[in-house]
């Protein structure tokens, strides 16, 4: 819940506050929505698990990447979230 934090706190107290990754949408998924819909972009949903075995790899890898990052920043309102935490 909100008491736990956003979800880039939550990520940057996982994976450092030095590990790169895209803008993360601040706020719950439907404002995510409509915040994509008003800025006439798509919406990618990141669903994280930090119990998957390849998540750690996934997040200081790809979601780190110069390029993805970029690109997710530039074109997408993305939003994350927790499984565990929804």
């Amino acid at each position: 819940g909100a008491a736990r934090g956003s979800f880039t706190e939550q990520f940057e107290r996982t994976y450092g506050a030095d590990c790169p990754h895209p803008v993360f949408f601040e706020g719950p998924f439907n404002e995510a929505l409509k915040h994509a819909k008003d800025n006439l972009k798509l919406l990618v949903v990141y669903l994280h698990c930090d119990h998957a075995r390849d998540t750690p790899r996934f997040c200081r890898e790809v979601l780190a990447d110069e390029t993805v990052r970029a690109i997710l920043d530039r074109d997408f309102v993305f939003w994350g979230g927790d499984i565990f935490r929804m």
